[in-house]
């Protein structure tokens, strides 16, 4: 995992360990006490699927090795910063799936940082050098997080064989993900579907149940959609579901077709030739990368 670590400035008020966690807490981090001096948990965003492990003090059995702001010396030392101060809470990133991810956790922790404005942020494992602008604690560079997290993706899945799927497709999906809720809210009326992704082998691919040809609902920018007629199910491509509704009618929320009921809609639900979905399996958000 990649983690951050919070620091408080030396001179300035002190922050108090509760009034953190309340901090956290009011972010939408899930925490624990498991001991006088220990704290964990975690945050999720549950339209993207963005998800961190929080450790707020020492873990009572901790097996892991000090942090490193050196990726290329696995033995260094944790290093002093002047004029900051460790408050002993880490924030951990998985370092598997999508990129924007690690963007979505960004964003959380630049908000949780704007209401602690004596604390910063140090990334464990930077990817720059010592002396540089941005690097040791500080304000959160988010372009900077998603460099040291791509470094440490890469070298984590170097030799896993994880399903990639094609960042244009990877984008659309994040979009429609972050803005569904938006656009239901707008437009109540129609049936927006979940964005899910598929696996085969090595191949990721964006997927969206099709609800049926007599609903007015929303088409994902997917690559393909589930159809489940009289006991068989399988996979359309997209393109075709749009072909046969006539390119559908933009929507300004999640990159999504509003797809009105048709005949040309009913025959295809009826006739179309399926792809087998015995091959494919359902990817969890970290089953996957891009």
């Amino acid at each position: 995992m990649l983690s951050v670590l919070l620091y408080r400035r030396s001179e300035g008020p002190a922050l108090s360990r509760s009034e953190l966690l309340v901090q956290m807490r009011g972010h939408g981090a899930q925490l624990r006490q498991v001991t006088e001096h220990y704290v964990c948990g975690h945050w999720q965003d549950d339209a993207t699927g963005a998800q961190v492990t929080i450790d707020c003090g020492q873990p009572p059995l901790s097996t892991h090795a000090a942090a490193t702001t050196h990726h290329d010396d696995p033995h260094a030392e944790p290093k002093d910063y002047p004029g900051w101060l460790p408050l002993a809470i880490s924030i951990h990133l998985p370092l598997t799936g999508p990129h924007w991810l690690c963007v979505e956790v960004g964003r959380w922790l630049e908000s949780l940082l704007a209401n602690l404005p004596n604390c910063g942020a140090l990334i464990s494992e930077d990817v720059g050098r010592e002396g540089e602008d941005g690097y040791g604690p500080g304000p959160l560079d988010r372009p900077r997080l998603l460099a040291c997290w791509e470094h440490c993706h890469g070298a984590q899945t170097e030799s896993l064989r994880l399903p990639r799927m094609e960042r244009r497709s990877s984008l659309q999906l994040w979009r429609y993900r972050r803005e569904a809720g938006q656009g239901a809210t707008a437009e109540p009326q129609l049936n927006w579907p979940q964005a899910l992704v598929l696996g085969r082998d090595i191949t990721a691919l964006s997927t969206a149940i099709w609800p049926g040809p007599e609903q007015h609902w929303v088409l994902p920018p997917v690559d393909l959609v589930v159809i489940q007629r009289d006991g068989e199910g399988g996979l359309l491509p997209s393109d075709e579901l749009r072909t046969a509704a006539g390119g559908g009618q933009p929507l300004p929320h999640g990159g999504g077709l509003h797809i009105a009921p048709s005949p040309a809609l009913v025959k295809l639900y009826q006739s179309a030739r399926l792809i087998p979905s015995s091959d494919y399996r359902a990817l969890d958000h970290l089953e996957w990368a891009d």
